[in-house]
């Protein structure tokens, strides 16, 4: 968990000082390989906008075959269910920057070109949708 946290403050840290320009971003830091010897504990962060209210990110993993199980989901109701895990809020927190855990169990290579998602959530009374951007592990590593 650790490493996973050190690794996500170093690619917000890279991100803020390339000129964020107030979007919404999320990204989910995927392994190159996922093992089927152990469950493998992937993060998932999400920099947003300033807003509150209803939200939801769906990530599809029906090119895979992995088994999803909840790990830290940030206030979400979480549930992996037909090959999609999803996280639901009623009310995001306020929070800009939003971390989610999720275990994987199964194998996997190439994970960040299989493994797809989308962020949704409700702004001004409109619907906004964000693609769920994959960053290998290793590449946040210099």
């Amino acid at each position: 968990m650790f490493k996973a946290t050190l690794l996500g403050f170093h690619f917000l840290t890279s991100l803020l000082l390339s000129g964020y320009k107030g979007e919404t971003t999320v990204v989910h830091n995927l392994p190159e390989i996922i093992s089927t010897s152990e469950e493998t504990e992937i993060e998932m962060i999400i920099l947003k906008d300033n807003f509150e209210g209803p939200a939801k990110l769906v990530i599809d993993w029906s090119k895979t075959n992995v088994q999803i199980t909840e790990g830290f989901s940030s206030g979400a109701s979480f549930s992996y269910n037909n090959k999609k895990s999803l996280f639901i809020w009623y009310s995001i927190e306020s929070d800009n920057i939003i971390t989610l855990t999720y275990k994987v169990k199964g194998k996997l290579n190439d994970a960040h070109q299989k493994v797809t998602g989308y962020f949704y959530y409700v702004k001004n009374g409109e619907t906004i949708k964000v693609p769920v951007t994959p960053t290998l592990k290793s590449s946040l590593v210099h």
